[in-house]
Order: C-alpha cells, then sequence, then structure tokens
C-alpha cells in the first residue's frame, strides 16, 4: 500500500496563526462598529467640537489614525478601546505567524527529504534537482516569490501522498478492496517503508516486440502476447529461446535479452 499517515501533516498545522487571525477579524468588525457610531456623531452632533478635533475623529473613522486623547465622550472612549484592541491583535497575528511559518516551513521541508523522493520517478527533473539543493540546507532558504510557489507543490505533493491516491511512485500500481469482519485465510501485515521490491516490464513492451517480430520479414514463426499475464515480456524471451537455431533467432535474442535485463 502506497502512502503515509496524516501525521507527516500535523507539524504543518498554524493553529494560533488562525485563532488569531479570527480574534483580528472580530476586532476589526467591532471597530467598524464603532467607527459607525463615531461617524453618527460627527455628522449630528459635530458642531459641539472644534474643528480640529472634528478633522481628528474624521480621520479616524476613515482611515484608522489614532484617535485624539479628547474629549471623553462614550461614544469615543469606545472607540478608543475598539482601536486599541485591533491594534493589540495585529501584533499578535505577526508574531504567531512569523513563529509559526517558520516552524511548519521546517516541518514541511524535513518531511518532504524523508517522503517525497520514492514518489518523484515521474516528476521532472527540474523537481527532484530542486527539492535535492534545497533539502541539502538545514535552513530554510529566504520566502520570495519562488519559494513559496515551491513549497505550495511540495505541500500538494504530501497532501496527495497522505490522502493514498498517489499509485503512480516507487511503489508500483495498487488495489482496491474491502475488508469485512468475514473469516478469510487473508492475513494482512503492513510493514513501515519497503519491505520488498519487484521490478519488471509492462505488458505494452511485450506487444510492442511482438509486433516487431511479426512484422519481420525474415521470420518463419509468429508470436502471441498471453493474456492477464504480468510476465508477457519474459514469456516473449523464453518463446524465441525455443526457437530452432537460426540467424533470424539469433537477431532477435539480440533485442530481446538486453530489454529483458534492464528490470535488473
Amino acid at each position: 500500500m502506497a502512502g503515509v499517515p496524516f501525521d507527516v501533516v500535523k507539524p504543518l498545522e498554524t493553529v494560533q496563526t488562525a485563532a488569531a487571525a479570527r480574534e483580528l477579524i472580530l476586532r476589526r468588525d467591532e471597530f467598524v462598529a464603532c467607527a459607525a457610531e463615531v461617524a453618527w456623531f460627527l455628522e449630528s452632533r459635530g458642531r459641539e467640537l472644534s474643528k480640529e478635533l472634528f478633522r481628528a475623529w474624521k480621520k479616524v473613522i476613515r482611515h484608522g489614525s489614532l484617535p485624539p486623547s479628547q474629549p471623553s465622550l462614550d461614544v469615543f472612549e469606545k472607540c478608543r478601546e475598539c482601536q486599541f484592541k485591533v491594534s493589540l491583535a495585529e501584533a499578535r497575528f505577526q508574531e504567531c505567524i512569523h513563529s509559526e511559518l517558520a516552524q511548519a516551513r521546517s516541518a514541511l521541508l524535513e518531511s518532504a527529504a524523508k517522503i517525497l523522493p520514492a514518489y518523484l520517478v515521474f516528476a521532472d527533473a527540474g523537481m527532484r534537482d530542486r527539492l535535492g539543493h534545497q533539502l541539502s540546507s538545514a535552513i530554510p532558504p529566504s520566502r520570495n516569490k519562488e519559494a513559496r510557489a515551491h513549497e505550495r507543490h511540495l505541500l500538494l505533493y504530501l497532501q496527495r501522498v497522505s490522502a493514498k491516491n498517489d499509485s503512480l511512485s516507487a511503489f508500483g500500481p495498487e488495489d482496491w478492496g474491502k475488508v469485512g469482519n468475514v473469516e478469510s485465510d487473508i492475513r494482512l501485515s503492513p510493514k513501515l517503508g519497503i519491505s520488498q521490491r519487484e521490478t519488471f516490464l509492462e505488458r505494452w513492451t511485450a506487444h510492442a516486440a511482438a509486433a516487431a517480430i511479426n512484422n519481420d520479414p525474415d521470420g518463419k514463426l509468429k508470436i502471441e502476447v498471453p493474456a492477464l499475464e504480468p510476465y508477457a515480456f519474459e514469456v516473449v524471451c523464453n518463446d524465441v529461446r525455443k526457437w530452432p537455431a537460426s540467424p533470424v533467432r539469433d537477431k532477435w535474442l539480440s533485442v530481446l535479452q538486453p530489454i529483458a535485463e534492464l528490470p535488473n
């Protein structure tokens, strides 16, 4: 079975940052409500203030600038308090995101180094080379636009592997099935990592070889690819070996045998 536990995604969480972001959104919404009350006050009773205070509070509700210390009316005190809570929430959010982002990046690169190489057999050379170069350093690189895009790719790879739906990898093809409570002679004994390897040529290689042999004008015997046979190329090679000794047999064995050795 290909894939890894969801545990590899756990260190990538930014729980505190998410909580701080929700708190910041809440505090900003509160400030917007308070600013609306101040706007209504300025519109209805702004004549009671001096021009300087009126303009200063206008800047507060329009641009979020620092409120003046006077006057001490309830509507203004509430707005000052809301803005102060916004500033605290922003500071908390910045603190969390810088701390957790650094931890998540390190965990991402560490997990990618351990897990992804076995799944990159079909990745382009650029991805493999960059992954190897980036993971050679214990310190994550500067997080520019290119680095962010690359890390998103790594994260998507890890999510896919954790979801157990990546069958094109060093683990080869996989099957799906259902295990119930019925007694069976089948016993599952999963092991960590790769417990055993087997490499063989796919069936299309046998069909390609048979087509070439059957189109040989010098040939006298025809080749058929057996159905439902995973080692079809090996069967084709054995059939050719059984031919009587002849230049045609020697020619095709000289072509087929080097290919048959490739899995080794």
